[in-house]
């Protein structure tokens, strides 16, 4: 793994902070659709049998609002005057530090990419780019986790919430991306000029695996391969087929000897021991924490 640009390959557990708010969207019933470059071989996607879905909650979505709604048993829908409340009465207890602060207690350093070009023998090896950015290395594949460069997470980077740490690199300077994994929509997970700049650096060499209702906007965007599921579908990556991708709103990526598993911006919920038992044993995670305050909202 790679902190702030510093390698550790120990399959150790890789933590961002993030917010546990999400609402997707899905204006085509194409589920299990897939978009590819000429000559490309489709990938084969599995979906779940029945049985196999015993025990394991399955997606909510409303025809009406043509929307996906929370299903867990946790799950409370905010109320308007508490997020009003939230907006403009409470206090900011973020107490973020001055930068020389950061500087020395989270320092950004410039990553070993000669050890990056090379993928390791045995283990995982990981980059922390920042937030739920995260190169990951393992059993010959290099995936990359919600790409943002962006120095904002916003349609505009003249406005809207700045990042505190710049990326320890640039998306120019990254070695060989195989796929790129997509958590949900939000601005600080799906960021417009990261997959652009993606798409100019690796073409349609780069494959896209995305949640339910996504597909259209990678394909408007210019990306060449789309793969877009659902909860507990998979798919072979096709380059490898040892390889496999599962699960929408969070991933795993299973090798034949290691796997990988992405949070994205999922809430504690009974769901992580449904992918446990499922997809288990992990061996790295990169997991979100914090954000749950105020929790009525």
């Amino acid at each position: 793994m790679i902190v702030s640009g510093k390698l550790i390959d120990t399959p150790i557990l890789c933590v961002y902070i993030c917010v546990s708010f999400r609402n997707l969207r899905d204006t085509d019933s194409g589920f299990r659709e897939s978009t590819m470059g000429s000559g490309k071989t489709k990938p084969e996607i599995q979906e779940p049998e029945s049985s196999t879905n015993e025990g394991y909650t399955q997606p909510l979505f409303d025809e009406k609002s043509k929307t996906y709604k929370n299903p867990w048993k946790t799950w409370s829908e905010p109320q308007f005057t508490n997020v009003l409340k939230f907006i403009w009465g409470e206090t900011d207890h973020s107490n973020i530090p001055e930068t020389r602060v950061l500087d020395k207690e989270l320092p950004v350093l410039t990553p070993d990419f000669a050890r990056l070009k090379s993928f390791p023998k045995s283990g995982v090896q990981m980059m922390w780019i920042g937030h739920a950015s995260v190169l990951v290395q393992f059993d010959g594949i290099s995936v990359l986790t919600d790409p943002v460069f962006s120095q904002r997470a916003s349609p505009l980077q003249i406005m809207g919430p700045k990042r505190y740490r710049p990326p320890p690199c640039k998306i120019e300077e990254l070695p060989h991306v195989d796929a790129v994994v997509i958590s949900h929509n939000h601005y600080d997970h799906l960021d417009y000029g990261s997959v652009k700049k993606l798409n100019a650096k690796f073409g349609d060499k780069l494959w896209w695996y995305v949640p339910a209702g996504t597909k259209q906007w990678m394909v408007d965007t210019g990306c060449s391969n789309v793969v877009e599921l659902s909860w507990w579908e998979e798919s072979k990556y096709p380059n490898d087929p040892k390889i496999s991708f599962a699960l929408w709103g969070s991933w795993v990526v299973k090798g034949p000897n290691h796997s990988f598993y992405f949070a994205g911006d999922t809430g504690y919920c009974e769901g992580f021991k449904q992918i446990g038992r499922k997809y288990g044993p992990i061996t790295s995670a990169a997991i979100p924490i914090g954000a749950y305050e105020p929790s009525k909202i």
